[in-house]
């Protein structure tokens, strides 16, 4: 898989954001507080969701909110497959609140798939895999 774009509608403190990753490496170089850690809780977010568990220490759904109020997700354009997809999600106060599309953009037409574990469907791991192999959050390292 390989990311091509993201757009933030709302999420935690970034607003309105466009991103455009190019075929090699990318690499973000801002200061401390920008929000680099939560441009890594978005995608992930975009491809496996975010719990409402109260047993989650992280309780990403609600720290994540829009601080700023508004739309509350936004879109990733990826290439997996042979094929280009963009994945729109606008997350709820709750996870069955959530609404959620996987599109093909090479034919403009939606992709029926699984609504839980899309990230799953897709890479064929879970979450937690994911996480581990994927997905390097500071607090871990």
């Amino acid at each position: 898989m390989k990311l091509l774009a993201c757009h933030i509608d709302n999420f935690g403190k970034l607003s309105n954001l466009n991103l455009n990753f190019n075929g090699d490496f990318n690499q973000l170089c801002n200061e401390n507080g920008w929000g680099k850690t939560t441009l890594s809780i978005f995608i992930k977010a975009m491809f496996y969701g975010m719990s409402a568990s109260r047993e989650n220490v992280k309780m990403e759904r609600k720290k994540y909110m829009p601080w700023q109020g508004g739309v509350y997700g936004g879109s990733i354009d990826f290439v997996f497959s042979k094929g280009r997809y963009r994945i729109v999600r606008h997350f709820g106060k709750t996870p069955e609140a959530d609404e959620v599309q996987l599109l093909n953009l090479d034919n403009n037409k939606e992709i029926e798939f699984p609504k839980e574990g899309l990230g799953e469907w897709i890479f064929g791991v879970g979450k937690e895999t994911f996480e581990t192999t994927a997905f390097f959050p500071q607090m871990n390292i």
